[in-house]
């Protein structure tokens, strides 16, 4: 990655367009040396839609959405990867076989971005490199080619900076020696949060949103995306009263999907909920997907996705607190399912906007609030036909996130014990048995992530200034002093 550099001011742009719906011009001489070239459209305003157009730039190296960027010659071929490392698929429907060779049968197919544990090879067979790969242990396993000629069709993920997004910072940290570097600013009065890496780790996604300081509420707000030098590449400028946050990269880094919040601030308020919005990154015309949608995870193919929806009538924190439903789309928006989220007498339950899926798309894991009270924070998995399988539960003050390791072989998150104080990072298998739990006793862990290759955690510790990472295992952790607090993500690289 390069020298992280500040971000150039907004007057170094091109200036905006005042017309609404149109993209906001960036300079093509940068984004030239970077493989990745992005752009993002602008929201339509309020009344009649004015379809938004993107081009791709001058020297863009992006293929279009329905071209597999693989087809585009790479270097040499890599050294032979190691076993126990996490690959990710750099085409589509590349086939899962039950043994080396083009006449062996296939088992499933993975799709681009997708990512998978290396447990076995190389062994040669019909001229091509094969590799055993898992998808979750005791669920998925076979053989894939590692790619043709000079053509990689699966990299080794490696472990980028740490990167923090904290007041109009963003921050990148060395995960081996604490070392941070200033990466870029956003505008003077702007706040930059919610940081997602692009799956090959060439650009990031961020919010940037602006509050008025009078009535404490955000006033407006939109997605940038910056290259992977810290340039902005790309700014949105949703309709009066919303704001877009929340960006997510499709798996083959095709899209980014967006949430448009319909704000209470001011006098351009709009009223209804958050709805989920796509956008293509190589030229196109952002698309609505689905109205009333929150916290929506892509599918691991990129043609689907799972989200938490509110009802009308019931948000998270009215009368008895009985939440939102989990619903799955197609990314085109058709096909609206409701999947889950209502208990055994008809009531919804109460659900956290906290979803992911799992490595081999079979199942969702989510957070719930059950018992007298909604006392006890439980994860459960959900799969595709509605089928609940509670995982584990405890007595907790507060809701968590859950994520999944890499390779689909457990989950990870933060258990706060009511009464004791206690807190600790717990490690579950994908059948729910515990396998690692590190107690914390000098802080309340806050924003835990999983590295890309699945190594290790990361997380800050809430109301300090450090930052924690350890093995996924257990074991010694690292702690650096003085780093600025946030929202937190990890830089992926690619090893082609």
């Amino acid at each position: 990655m390069p020298a992280a550099t500040r971000l150039p001011r907004a007057g170094t742009l091109a200036p905006q367009s005042r017309r609404r719906g149109q993209f906001l011009p960036f300079m093509a001489m940068i984004l030239k040396r970077y493989s990745t070239i992005l752009s993002l459209v602008l929201a339509t305003a309020c009344g009649p839609a004015v379809s938004p157009s993107l081009q791709p730039p001058r020297g863009s190296q992006v293929a279009a959405p329905s071209e597999p960027a693989s087809t585009q010659p790479t270097s040499p071929s890599p050294a032979p990867l190691t076993r126990g490392s996490i690959v990710q698929a750099l085409v589509d429907h590349l086939r899962l076989r039950d043994k080396p060779g083009l006449e062996a049968t296939p088992i499933t197919a993975l799709s681009t971005g997708q990512r998978a544990r290396v447990v076995g090879g190389p062994q040669d067979a019909g001229g091509y490199h094969w590799y055993q790969l898992s998808l979750m242990p005791g669920h998925v396993s076979g053989w894939v080619a590692a790619g043709k000629g000079s053509t990689p069709w699966i990299a080794a993920v490696a472990n980028g900076k740490i990167t923090l997004a904290s007041g109009r910072d963003i921050w990148t940290v060395d995960d081996q020696d604490g070392d941070r570097q200033l990466f870029a600013q956003v505008r003077e009065g702007w706040t930059a949060g919610s940081p997602s890496w692009a799956p090959d780790g060439n650009a990031v996604a961020i919010s940037e949103l602006r509050q008025d300081t009078e009535l404490g509420c955000i006033q407006e707000g939109g997605i940038a995306v910056l290259d992977d030098g810290g340039r902005v590449v790309a700014r949105s400028s949703p309709a009066p009263g919303t704001y877009d946050t929340g960006p997510a990269w499709s798996p083959d880094g095709s899209q980014i999907a967006f949430t448009r919040v319909p704000h209470t601030c001011g006098t351009q308020n709009q009223p209804g909920f958050d709805a989920l919005y796509v956008v293509p990154v190589a030229g196109g015309s952002e698309r609505l997907v689905v109205a009333n949608a929150s916290g929506a995870v892509w599918s691991l193919a990129g043609d689907a996705f799972a989200y938490i929806r509110f009802n009308p009538e019931q948000t998270a924190f009215a009368g008895d607190q009985r939440g939102p439903e989990i619903w799955t789309v197609a990314a085109d928006g058709s096909r609206e399912r409701l999947l889950g989220g209502r208990a055994d007498d008809g009531r919804r339950e109460r659900l956290f906007d906290w979803i992911a899926w799992s490595p081999d798309g079979s199942a969702l894991a989510y957070t719930r609030a059950v018992g007298k009270d909604l006392g006890t924070i439980e994860f459960d998995l959900i799969d595709t036909a509605g089928r609940v399988r509670p995982l584990t539960s405890y007595a907790g003050p507060v809701d968590q996130r859950i994520s999944w390791l890499a390779d689909g072989s457990g989950l990870v998150y933060v258990e706060q014990q009511i009464g004791g104080y206690r807190q600790f990072i717990s490690v579950l298998s994908s059948a729910g048995i515990q396998v690692a739990r590190s107690e914390q006793p000098d802080g309340v862990p806050d924003r835990l992530i999983v590295s890309p290759d699945g190594s290790s955690l990361a997380w800050l510790i809430s109301g300090t200034s450090d930052l924690r990472i350890q093995p996924t295992a257990g074991g010694a952790a690292q702690t650096f002093h003085d780093v600025p607090g946030g929202s937190i993500a990890w830089q992926p690289l690619l090893t082609r």
